[in-house]
């Protein structure tokens, strides 16, 4: 029994019940994951941030690390923070020039692409990144990787990159376009947001359809399904974004972010978590957090407004970074182990 489901089958035992949690499985962004590679070459005609200096140096002064982080924290408007050791110890970055909103991250195969309103932020070792600008209209709210590329979506935006840093318009004939939460699995993109759903199997070609209700406002893919949550308690379970399995209210109350950890859906909450394998029946388990969180099957990062707060498990956080910028979101991006 994998250390979640320890968690699930004690809160079970303490409610009483005999319901049996089974195992872990893959987690990765927006509880999907994904290969391929761009192929792109770097440009170097952007602005970029300096490096930094809380790991080990190389004889020119700069920060060595090897790979990408494990994870990226980041706060609205300002502050970003990565950490290459599992959750334990982070590294903040300097303030991305030109960027004005920090609103979702996505990991490719060796790249981590950040988006917000208008702008891209781009990195192949977590230290340096490189600020695009969009360069299509709307304003940016989610990025995910699949199909050899990244998509994004937002109000009024859908885009398309291989590399992370130059991007076209895929709109097509779509208007009135307002989707919050992007997510890549079985082989599709799927979005949801304010009255809508748009899939697509190539990040370019999408087809949106109505999804009336409740704002849709995160969104995991795991199990061979995708599971959105949204106001009211709002819970949406589709397979391909086409065909609609569940659209109903929950009963639970104050959601906030939604992952696929270890073979279970988790939903944060305000100082709670609800978990479920199946994303139908929920144990509710307490612990610190305000709604986001993120999961790497061997450990967990929260943010709160005095930092973040890290833990090989669900349960008892060590504050692990005092906080320079609010953070309000922790995306896992590095690779989990078969």
């Amino acid at each position: 029994m994998t250390r979640l489901a320890g968690v699930v089958a004690m809160a079970l035992g303490l409610l009483g019940c005999d319901d049996e949690v089974i195992g872990f499985a893959e987690v990765a962004d927006g509880g999907s994951s994904s290969s391929g590679s761009s192929g792109a070459e770097l440009s170097t005609s952007s602005s970029t941030t300096g490096t930094l200096a809380e790991s080990s140096s190389s004889s020119s002064g700069a920060v060595v690390e090897e790979g990408l982080p494990d994870y990226v924290a980041y706060g609205f408007e300002a502050g970003v923070a990565v950490s290459f050791e599992d959750g334990e110890d982070w590294t903040d970055i300097p303030e991305l020039a030109g960027v004005t909103a920090h609103e979702a991250v996505a990991r490719g195969e060796d790249r981590i692409v950040l988006v917000g309103a208008d702008r891209s932020a781009m990195t192949v070792d977590g230290l340096t990144w490189e600020v695009n600008p969009f360069g299509v209209p709307g304003y940016a709210r989610s990025v995910a990787y699949g199909s050899g590329g990244f998509a994004s979506v937002g109000l009024d935006h859908m885009a398309w990159s291989e590399d992370g840093q130059t991007w076209s318009d895929t709109r097509g004939p779509e208007v009135g376009m307002d989707l919050v939460a992007l997510a890549y699995g079985g082989g599709r993109f799927v979005a949801v947001g304010v009255d809508q759903i748009a899939t697509s199997q190539d990040g370019q070609d999408w087809t949106v359809s109505e999804a009336l209700g409740e704002k849709l406002f995160a969104l995991a893919f795991g199990d061979d399904r995708f599971v959105a949550i949204g106001e009211a308690g709002r819970i949406l379970e589709t397979q391909d974004g086409a065909t609609i399995l569940r659209d109903e209210a929950s009963g639970l109350e104050g959601l906030g972010g939604i992952r696929f950890c270890d073979d279970t859906f988790v939903v944060g909450g305000a100082d709670r978590y609800w978990l479920s394998p199946d994303a139908d029946a929920w144990t509710e388990v307490m612990s610190i957090g305000q709604g986001a969180f993120a999961c790497s099957g061997t450990s967990w990062v929260v943010p709160k407004t005095e930092g973040l707060f890290w833990a090989p498990e669900l349960g008892v956080f060590d504050l692990a970074h005092t906080a320079k910028s609010v953070f309000y979101e922790v995306e896992f991006t590095g690779l989990v182990s078969p």
